[in-house]
């Protein structure tokens, strides 16, 4: 909204984005960690499998993001509210419903659903092959050290968002992000992740100099 909103960029458009990033971001993690499985498995001389499973994210992330695109564009956001407006059913919009220009339905969410369930399972098949040639990769123990952080920020930033509901976008926008993104470093360096620990020293550094 702090963005975008203004114009012909209604609410409701804010709404319909947000739901979608949020949906695409459920595969983020996964294939950041999908980057770092690939680069492991080519130091270890192994490039077609890496490949083949990336062909299969790809397929996988079609078949999945077609076959969810068409119930999801069934509902729409109507005055910040989702709301189912046609029966579900596999297949397109009729023509004049699709020429609506006020709609602002969510076939984009299923097809970001298709993305982030193919991160996962590519995720998933790199993993189980590099189990093959090595013994511990060590990913979930580095992850531990940002669950608490995670799940501490994303109360604080529901906490403000609920709290400054009201204020125009472009002043929550910051006061929403900037103290959770802070917690955030906080409570990972507690928990013992280097580069928050390392973030956080240089910022002090800075301010202090």
């Amino acid at each position: 909204g702090a963005l975008f909103e203004g114009g012909q960029f209604t609410s409701d458009d804010t709404v319909a984005v947000w739901l979608t990033l949020a949906v695409f971001s459920v595969g983020l993690l996964a294939s950041a960690l999908s980057r770092v499985f690939q680069t492991a498995s080519f130091a270890q001389g192994d490039v077609a499998g890496p490949a083949k499973i990336a062909l299969a994210r790809l397929v996988v992330a079609a078949v999945v993001g077609f076959c969810l695109m068409f119930p999801a564009d069934r509902y729409q956001v109507v005055d910040g509210l989702v709301r189912q407006s046609d029966d579900l059913a596999f297949g397109p919009l009729g023509e004049s419903i699709r020429e609506q220009s006020n709609s602002h339905r969510l076939g984009a969410v299923g097809l970001a659903a298709g993305g982030a369930i193919a991160a996962w399972l590519e995720f998933a098949l790199l993993g189980r092959r590099l189990r093959r040639t090595t013994t511990a990769l060590g990913i979930w123990a580095a992850l531990r050290r940002l669950i608490p952080a995670s799940f501490a920020a994303g109360i604080a930033v529901a906490g403000l968002a609920a709290a400054l509901n009201g204020l125009p976008p472009l002043l929550a926008a910051p006061l929403v992000i900037g103290p959770p993104g802070l917690l955030y470093m906080v409570v990972a360096k507690r928990c013992g992740n280097m580069t928050a620990d390392a973030l956080i020293r240089r910022a002090v550094g800075l301010v202090r100099s």
